[in-house]
């Protein structure tokens, strides 16, 4: 029996491409939580957090390095090609299958 908050080593197949290899927290079947934007946030269901959550993202981007003469870099351009949210879980009860997206109360 699988415990929902323990790490898989899966080969998850999806309809653009095939990750072999990865850890993931989520069944294949179960969507990853989508980013919040301006009127959305993330909460736990089981404990209610909604401040504290571990991210992991793929990001694969171009970027204009500039190295001054000490050698001290610099990045002045940068151009995001893909931003993937691979997973998303409570910082507080360790569970990432719980983390759902609401509506963020403006006051």
């Amino acid at each position: 029996m699988l415990i929902p908050h323990q790490k898989l080593f899966v080969a998850a197949r999806t309809e653009c491409n095939t990750r072999i290899g990865q850890f993931v927290r989520y069944p294949p079947t179960m969507e990853t939580p989508k980013l919040p934007d301006a009127k959305s946030r993330w909460r736990c269901s089981k404990c209610g957090n909604l401040t504290r959550f571990d991210v992991v993202r793929t990001q694969r981007a171009s970027e204009f390095w500039h190295f001054d003469l000490a050698g001290e870099p610099n990045i002045e351009e940068r151009i995001l090609h893909s931003d993937d949210l691979l997973e998303v879980s409570c910082r507080w009860c360790g569970v990432g299958a719980t983390v759902e997206l609401i509506a963020r109360f403006d006051e």
